[in-house]
């Protein structure tokens, strides 16, 4: 990914006044505001925007989640800003705040704004993940709503989002179109406008329906578009048993979601990934080793669990370790279940990878889990390796309490039944509460030591509770299975990798 110095394009009143006069008649009271978002094959790095207004709103202002590590947030990388009335008569925009802008005087008859957005993702460090910057790639411009839309701060939806984009071009968008209207679409709400991705540009696409889910690919870059077959069986795959296990498609939150769900795939310097709303964005590396490999595949399983950990069971606190630890965990199931792990695989990514990022984070046995997540990035193996340890200590515990009847797969389904679909978020009171329901065993005690307090997770005990010969010396985990592991430790075997 490349980005240039060089400003795309420069937006002033009068380009303003063009387009105001240039899309016809002004809206009238009711209509929805619309987003008017024009790219150019030849623009370097910039997206222009034109929205127009029914009702002038009070502020204008840019999502707060994400680019927090920035002063002005996502305003940052907003320019050129400018606006009309609906007679073509410029108005002064001034900034309000860090995020927010205000026109000094407010026109009753309709407001047009038009501005530019910089491309500029490789400008900055972001603390972790892709963040939903906006970005142009070779083959086209992909970015996060959160980076784009200047928000109205009187207007709750809906929305209507078009796009102007060179011939040959498509648009990926999570949002559903109008009918009759190509390439627009419907936004209900401010955060499902902002919470969302559209890729513009040369790529190849799919998608997959299973209970409920609309799921939608769209890969751009030549190394992945050439896996296009591999990512589709692996959604395929992956998504039934997610399914499967907890019992039903994902259901964000009211309001969180407007229609599909976009997966965007592209090829990029580095291997990451992250979901905002419900939709999921990865970058991949064009060249990946083996290694690199496995890890490509892994973070497109990770992501997708997010569509149910995270999205649809969703934290009120500093529960990362459970919504990427956990998640972790049934990525890792997944791919054993689907073959694309086998048993000797799966347990030395648990060794070598999770638990040598464990036991060197800088925080660990003397920084609880939850007090990790306000330097997340900092902690990677505490927060994503010891919720890994955490879910399957837990596991291991639940399966050996009930004679394997019940498993940590019973707590996700209990925690998918009471928060997906709903506004309500969960916190650690309410894993210890599913885990003790669905076991009998109480895991107050470990939670106190290792979740809430600093203590090392015991690893090598837990694993040879399932039936595992497991040690650590000189601070690396070795793992042996059992060939012939007794009763119940063969089953708890099987379902610790992946078996449902």
């Amino acid at each position: 990914m490349m980005v240039r110095d060089k400003l795309a394009v420069v937006l002033t009143a009068s380009l303003a006044a063009a387009c105001a006069r240039a899309a016809g008649p002004g809206p009238t009271e009711g209509d929805p505001p619309r987003y008017e978002v024009m790219l150019t094959a030849e623009e370097a790095d910039g997206i222009r925007v034109v929205v127009r207004f029914a009702r002038t709103p009070r502020l204008l202002r840019m999502s707060g989640n994400g680019a927090g590590q920035l002063p002005d947030g996502w305003a940052t990388f907003v320019h050129d800003m400018s606006a009309v009335d609906g007679t073509g008569a410029a108005l002064r925009v001034e900034k309000a705040g860090p995020r927010e802008w205000r026109l000094e005087d407010r026109p009753a008859d309709g407001l047009t704004l038009t501005y530019a957005v910089r491309l500029a993702h490789d400008s900055v460090t972001w603390p972790g993940g892709i963040d939903g910057a906006a970005l142009r790639l070779p083959w086209g411009v992909f970015f996060s709503g959160r980076a784009v839309f200047v928000l109205p701060d009187s207007v709750e939806g809906p929305f209507r989002v078009a796009f102007r984009a060179p011939p040959g071009w498509n648009v990926a968008a999570g949002w559903p179109a109008v009918p009759g209207r190509n390439e627009e679409f419907e936004v209900p709400t401010p955060a499902a406008l902002t919470e969302s991705y559209a890729f513009v540009g040369a790529f190849e696409g799919f998608e997959i329906r299973r209970q409920g889910l609309d799921l939608s690919f769209a890969l751009g870059g030549p190394t992945v578009t050439a896996r296009a077959d591999e990512f589709r069986s692996t959604a395929e795959d992956v998504v039934a048993y997610f399914t499967r296990t907890l019992g039903g498609a994902p259901r964000p939150a009211p309001g969180q979601s407007s229609g599909r769900v976009l997966a965007i795939i592209n090829e990029g310097n580095v291997t990451d990934g992250e979901v905002i709303g419900s939709h999921i964005n990865i970058l991949l590396e064009p060249d990946p080793d083996p290694l690199g490999l496995l890890f490509s595949r892994f973070g497109l399983v990770h992501e997708l669990f997010h569509l149910w950990n995270g999205k649809s069971i969703r934290s009120d606190g500093p529960e990362d370790w459970f919504s990427e630890g956990f998640t972790n965990y049934y990525a890792l199931k997944a791919m054993r279940n689907t073959g694309m792990l086998d048993d000797a695989a799966t347990l030395d990514v648990i060794a070598d990878v999770f638990h040598a990022r464990y036991v060197s984070d800088a925080g660990y046995g003397t920084l609880s889990m939850r007090e990790a997540v306000d330097e997340k990035d900092d902690h990677w193996g505490l927060i994503y390796g010891g919720g890994l340890f955490t879910a399957i200590c837990q596991d291991v515990e639940i399966r050996r309490s009930t004679g394997n009847a019940r498993s940590l797969d019973d707590v996700m389904r209990v925690m998918y039944g009471r928060f997906a679909g709903s506004g309500r978020t969960f916190g650690v009171e309410d894993v210890r509460e599913a885990i003790a329901a669905q076991s009998g065993y109480d895991p107050s005690g470990f939670f106190a030591r290792h979740v809430l307090g600093p203590e090392p997770i015991p690893i090598a005990e837990c694993l040879s509770r399932a039936g595992l010969e497991a040690s650590v010396i000189g601070g690396r985990l070795s793992i042996r299975g059992v060939t012939t592991p007794g009763e119940p430790e063969a089953g708890i075997l099987a379902g610790l990798l992946g078996a449902v």
